[in-house]
């Protein structure tokens, strides 16, 4: 029973930052609809492209959890610093060049067999959720640290945190609240972007000014980005990134598709893809923690809880899957 707990007490909080993500996206759906259908379905496929890049880069920042935690598990906090680092450097590279491909991408929109009089909506708000992708990878693989050294409940805080702010922003944006012009579909955009800087910010000053991560601090201050440790990183990281990136296409293409039978096909399909991405990162949270403590273990060599670890958390995550395929389909 020990195992189990363990596997709840980090998960638990993991699963609640992964839930914010996507009440984050489903406060937006709402917001959006209530202004109109037209930016709903824009908003629909906007954000099916975007999340591909997102899920994709969210994959490779995950190469970090295991270093992170076997790390933790030998007690070497300053070798984690410099881990850090190399994940920061990694993902930043991945962030330039996913930036590069929506660039691309924007001069294309029109390509997309998606309604004439949706792209002026789409456009700008592509941009601006786009720049804000950067500062989402940043938030991720701090994320990735604090999650492999037993801490998820930080990252959660300030997700939950940056839920409220975007909540709050789209209110006065999109509807023009608080003498702000109406910005419409513009306006959810531009409070995404702001959440997502805040956010990073206060992870960032909060993991320099809190006593409990000075060694790491120290450690990632000390360090040099190293060709051996990014290689690493990108080794365990991109398997991930593409086993990510597969799953999440088929939400890509299908909003695409939904996109060629009209604007409120669109828009009603973003409203249930939500609840699919809400499983899906649920998922996806419970097993980043079987993935912390087997690390942990492994850092530990205490061989056996790694086997103890791994069979309890993919019988968890088996059934919690058939309660959320009963609660959706019921």
């Amino acid at each position: 029973m020990q195992k189990t707990a363990d596997l709840l007490r980090i998960g638990l909080p993991i699963m609640l930052g992964q839930a914010c993500v996507i009440i984050l996206s489903f406060a937006d759906n709402i917001m959006i609809g209530w202004y109109g259908v037209d930016d709903l379905a824009a908003a629909s496929f906007v954000n099916g492209i975007i999340n591909l890049f997102i899920f994709m880069e969210l994959g490779f920042s995950c190469g970090l959890t295991p270093v992170a935690g076997a790390l933790y598990g030998k007690g070497e906090s300053r070798k984690i610093g410099e881990a850090v680092r190399n994940s920061l450097v990694l993902n930043g590279a991945i962030g330039l060049a996913i930036l590069v491909i929506l660039a691309i991408l924007y001069g294309f929109l029109d390509r997309f067999g998606q309604e004439e009089r949706l792209l002026p909506l789409i456009r700008p708000y592509f941009a601006v959720v786009g720049i804000s992708t950067l500062f989402a990878f940043g938030f991720n693989t701090l994320k990735q640290f604090t999650d492999g050294i037993c801490k998820p409940v930080v990252s959660m805080s300030i997700l939950m945190g940056g839920n409220l702010l975007n909540i709050f922003g789209n209110w006065v944006l999109i509807y023009g609240k608080l003498g702000f012009p109406e910005l419409g579909l513009l306006g959810a955009g531009v409070s995404t972007l702001v959440s997502r800087i805040v956010m990073l910010a206060v992870f960032i000053i909060y993991i320099l000014g809190a006593r409990q991560f000075r060694e790491y601090v120290a450690g990632f201050m000390e360090a040099m980005a190293s060709a051996g440790g990014i290689k690493e990183l990108f080794r365990l990281g991109y398997p991930l990134a593409l086993q990510t990136g597969m799953e999440t296409s088929t939400f890509t293409i299908s909003a695409v598709m939904a996109g060629w039978l009209g604007a409120t096909t669109l828009a009603a399909h973003q409203v249930t893809l939500t609840i699919s991405q809400l499983c899906f990162l649920m998922m996806m949270g419970l097993a980043t923690a079987v993935s912390v403590l087997v690390s942990n273990s492994y850092g530990k060599k205490d061989f056996a809880s790694v086997k103890e670890y791994a069979s309890k958390g993919y019988f968890m995550i088996l059934s919690v899957s058939v309660f959320f395929c009963v609660a959706i389909y019921a």
